[in-house]
């Protein structure tokens, strides 16, 4: 998997409504640790992600699994805006999910966000 692109995904998520919250900054820094990415590697795919157009998920990257990672990070700050949800969507229909179930594990990662 390529770990620098998957990086640069969850931060293009957690910056799809144009800020990066403390707590979604926090999840961030788990998960770059989780993917031995150092701190100052990290800020700079931060900065690469808010001048994406776009999103593509990295090769080799399973999108289940990106589905949930994104999901982790956007509902860190408790919220799901427009955009971030518009980009899970998108995800969660590339991993196969019914928009039911996308729906319901949207609502769950809220709940547990409380």
């Amino acid at each position: 998997m390529d770990s620098q692109g998957m990086f640069k995904l969850l931060a293009y998520a957690s910056l799809a409504d144009g800020t990066l919250a403390d707590s979604e900054r926090a999840q961030l820094q788990s998960f770059a640790g989780w993917l031995k990415i150092d701190a100052a590697q990290a800020e700079a795919l931060i900065e690469e992600a808010g001048k994406m157009a776009t999103f593509e998920l990295p090769e080799g990257a399973d999108p289940y699994d990106a589905f949930l990672d994104i999901l982790d990070v956007v509902t860190a700050d408790r919220e799901l805006d427009e955009a971030e949800g518009t980009l899970l969507r998108q995800v969660g229909e590339k991993c196969g999910l019914s928009n039911e179930d996308i729906e319901q594990r949207i609502a769950e990662a809220l709940k547990r966000s409380d």
